[in-house]
């Protein structure tokens, strides 16, 4: 919406210097409006370039444009003598556009501007003018308020379809699309505890599924009660549910806060959990990898317990092989091995060290 309000006050002003002609103005008429017009012009490039919504927290970035096109018509209402009637039209996108970006009474409170902006687009004001005043305002209102009802109801709308989007329907967590979208910024030493419920599927068969989708909810909300605010917490699949803790915290502490909320509301099976701490650069899929095999070594281990993860592996240097290799027997030395090495990596210590090698073959 901010470049559409930069093009709309664009248009305003080529708009107001393309009218000064058509119109029939003197020389300083024409002159007011090309100033006007320029300077919606230099309006419109700072609203393209500044990050309006960064820089500014009140008045609403978005409000901007519709004032500054509202001030100009006015402007040029005051100082122009004849009639500049069509630039009305101007205003008229300045009700839509307030419509779009403005929460709803806002085209209301900018009433007396639009009917002042009306009032001195005539250059004489005969009765007619006040007769259709009323109209004016019924118009504007029904403009500028309706699409804004509307656009609260599509962005309200809109929200709730995304928040759906990413929450698991029978436990109300994040599901799998919130978890990735958690882990794009995960922080440095975050936690990631991954737990699993214990002989669920015996559960399942024994009791029903809709004793399992209840036994699901009742987890979820013991996980989420075990966790701050700004922590997540998504279900995996099934009875797995990740959890995903800010830096500076205790895996161990975290698991058995939830074992004592589990067992205070009578769990009626066990859970296994993985920990795992995420080390500095490395990606935080890889963190939930590690996560996910804690849990492995968990259940591996008899379940009903936690396993901190294993550290990350330090990545091995990896030598490239010689794209071909023909030995014959009697080449087969130390010394022509350290020659073929030397060779792959000239200006290193081999050369050094060859000097010293007592080259003999190799049984």
């Amino acid at each position: 919406m901010a470049l559409v309000g930069s093009v709309f006050v664009a248009l305003t002003g080529v708009g107001i210097i393309a009218a000064a002609y058509p119109l029939g103005l003197g020389a300083f008429d024409r002159g007011i409006c090309l100033v006007t017009g320029a300077v919606l012009i230099s309006v419109a490039g700072m609203l393209a370039r500044v990050d309006w919504e960064r820089t500014l927290a009140r008045p609403q970035p978005y409000l901007i444009a519709p004032a500054a096109v509202l001030l100009a018509v006015g402007v040029v209402g005051v100082l122009v003598k004849p009639n500049t009637q069509p630039l009305l039209a101007f205003v008229l996108l300045g009700v839509v556009y307030l419509g779009l970006t403005q929460r709803p009474g806002t085209t209301a409170l900018a009433m007396p501007v639009i009917l002042a902006d009306w009032w001195l687009a005539f250059a004489d004001h005969p009765p007619s003018v006040m007769m259709r005043l009323p109209l004016v305002i019924l118009v504007s209102l029904l403009v500028g308020e309706g699409i804004a009802w509307r656009q609260r109801r599509f962005t309200s709308e809109l929200a709730s379809l995304w928040a759906t989007s990413l929450t698991d329907p029978l436990t109300n967590v994040g599901n799998r699309r919130a978890l990735a979208r958690e882990l794009i910024s995960l922080p440095e030493d975050a936690l990631v505890l991954f737990v699993d419920l214990d002989h669920f599927k015996g559960f399942n068969d024994r009791y029903g599924h809709a004793a399992g989708d209840s036994l699901l909810a009742q987890f979820a909300g013991v996980l989420v009660g075990a966790v701050r605010g700004g922590d997540a917490v998504a279900r995996f699949g099934g009875e797995e549910f990740v959890i995903l803790v800010g830096a500076g915290a205790d895996g161990v502490a975290i698991y058995g806060r939830i074992r004592d909320a589990w067992n205070a509301v009578g769990g009626a099976v066990t859970f296994s959990a993985g920990i795992a701490h995420r080390d500095g650069g490395e990606p935080a899929t890889t963190t939930l990898q590690r996560a996910d095999a804690a849990l492995y070594d968990a259940k591996l281990a008899g379940r009903d317990r936690y396993q901190l993860a294993k550290a990350a592996p330090v990545p091995a240097m990896r030598i490239e092989e010689p794209s071909e290799v023909a030995f014959a027997d009697d080449e087969f030395t130390v010394a022509h091995l350290l020659n073929k090495m030397n060779q792959r990596h000239r200006g290193g210590a081999l050369d050094d060290l060859l000097d010293e090698v007592v080259a003999e073959p190799i049984d």
